[in-house]
């Protein structure tokens, strides 16, 4: 499946005119983690800019690779929790879960 880049606004990923989504046979489950994927690499980036930092600077920040931020940004990678947590840590963002609404 390719990668779809969010806009240049960096709109929550259920909001980009194309869709996070390319296929259309995806279960419900691997569409929520897709969603999340693309929603965390949108609200990652936001918070990079914010305070004016490279992706460099986040990776030194995160003790993780500037490979890694990239591929993490680009919502077209999965990476492990323990990365997810490390950068959110970096950019004072907080991860949690919730019921549905």
């Amino acid at each position: 499946m390719p990668a779809t880049r969010p806009p240049s606004s960096y709109a929550r990923a259920d909001q980009w005119p194309e869709g996070p989504f390319t296929r259309t046979d995806m279960s419900p489950a691997l569409r929520a983690a897709v969603t999340m994927a693309a929603n965390i690499a949108v609200e990652v980036r936001a918070a990079r800019s914010r305070r004016y930092w490279s992706q460099e600077d986040l990776a030194k920040q995160a003790e993780v690779s500037k490979y890694t931020v990239s591929r993490l940004e680009s919502g077209g990678a999965w990476t492990d929790m323990r990365v997810v947590l490390q950068i959110c840590a970096a950019l004072d963002l907080e991860l949690s879960v919730s019921p549905r609404t």
